[in-house]
């Protein structure tokens, strides 16, 4: 349990830097946190240091993509945390959460496969396909991948 106890403050404290540096970066004009990272150190057990950064720092506050996929990650783990003491579905709590988390989970599918530039691309891993399998393939064509 103590070690559970110290990875979490330091997974807390890695978020909380990342979110100042982040913030520090914005003001000077130098490249950014990636929003992923950022989220990735919440879902590892960073959410509450993410949520104080957001209010210390005023950083990540306007942005709604970010504030619904990080209210998600809370939820998800108040659901997992605090499930299995509150009988699970028995719980208004769990419900609610739970619903919260679907919903987030629900509009992160359909902004991966409806948006222009998605937080995460779900055709990333596809092998492009063929163009048309009668024509020969001209000179200019390459073997490779995209």
């Amino acid at each position: 349990m103590p070690a559970a106890l110290a990875l979490l403050l330091v997974v807390n404290l890695l978020t909380l830097l990342a979110f100042r540096g982040d913030k520090q970066a914005a003001r000077r004009g130098r490249p950014r946190v990636a929003e992923a990272r950022l989220l990735a150190l919440a879902a590892l057990g960073g959410t509450p240091a993410a949520f104080a950064a957001r209010r210390l720092w005023r950083h990540k506050t306007r942005k709604q993509p970010f504030t619904w996929r990080l209210h998600a990650i809370a939820a998800a783990q108040l659901v997992f945390s605090r499930g299995q003491r509150l009988d699970w579905f028995d719980s208004g709590e769990i419900i609610v959460a739970t619903f919260l988390a679907a919903m987030a989970l629900y509009m992160f599918v359909v902004h991966s496969l409806t948006a222009e530039k998605p937080f995460v691309s779900v055709f990333c891993y596809s092998l492009p396909l063929p163009k048309n399998s009668s024509s020969p393939p001209s000179k200019t064509t390459s073997n490779k991948f995209p």
